[in-house]
């Protein structure tokens, strides 16, 4: 049996992939969809707060249930 290097196979499938989308004409409504969803996480991006609600990055999610002293196995690091 020939082993056949994982690169080599994705680089055929993306090569086929592309021959296939632009041979059936579908690639217009691939390129519009891409644009489309882009914009749309840029938006996201854009209008998100982030100062609102959750947890701050330092604050454990389990937070009353973590000892406040530094001798239990919860104890917060």
């Amino acid at each position: 049996m020939v082993a056949v290097d994982d690169r080599v196979v994705v680089v055929a499938l993306v090569v086929f992939s592309l021959f296939v989308v632009w041979v059936s004409g579908v690639w217009v409504n691939v390129v519009v969809a891409v644009l489309v969803e882009a914009g749309i996480v840029c938006l996201h991006g854009a209008l998100r707060r982030t100062d609102v609600g959750g947890l701050d990055d330092y604050e454990s999610p389990y937070g009353p249930m973590l000892a406040t002293d530094a001798a239990g196995p919860y104890a917060p690091v």
